[in-house]
């Protein structure tokens, strides 16, 4: 990843309420995180699934290639979920702080 990449990586962190962020590869696994291990390969897991699920979905539809950005709120969290051809960027924000 370049120095540009990793300067944004290092903004991102900086936002009121982001909590944490990761990048994965398209086979799931972690590249870097902010985030704790054991957190890192629980959305790892979750994330990369639920990307593949939503593509093929998609591919089968009238649209595709679509997915430009997933989010997911809870009570707790948003996780924004940015699906690109060789990584997934997942940002997690404290979904209590206004945006």
């Amino acid at each position: 990843m370049s120095s540009e990449i990793d300067g944004i990586l290092k903004n991102l962190a900086t936002i009121p309420g982001v909590t944490g962020w990761m990048v994965l590869k398209m086979n799931g696994l972690p590249y870097k995180t902010s985030l704790r291990e054991a957190e890192s390969v629980h959305y790892a897991g979750l994330v990369s699934e639920f990307v593949k699920k939503a593509k093929t979905s998609l591919e089968n539809s009238l649209l595709p290639g679509s997915i430009s950005q997933i989010r997911v709120r809870s009570h707790k969290n948003e996780i924004i979920i940015v699906p690109d051809n060789d990584f997934i960027l997942i940002a997690i924000q404290d979904a209590s702080i206004p945006a």
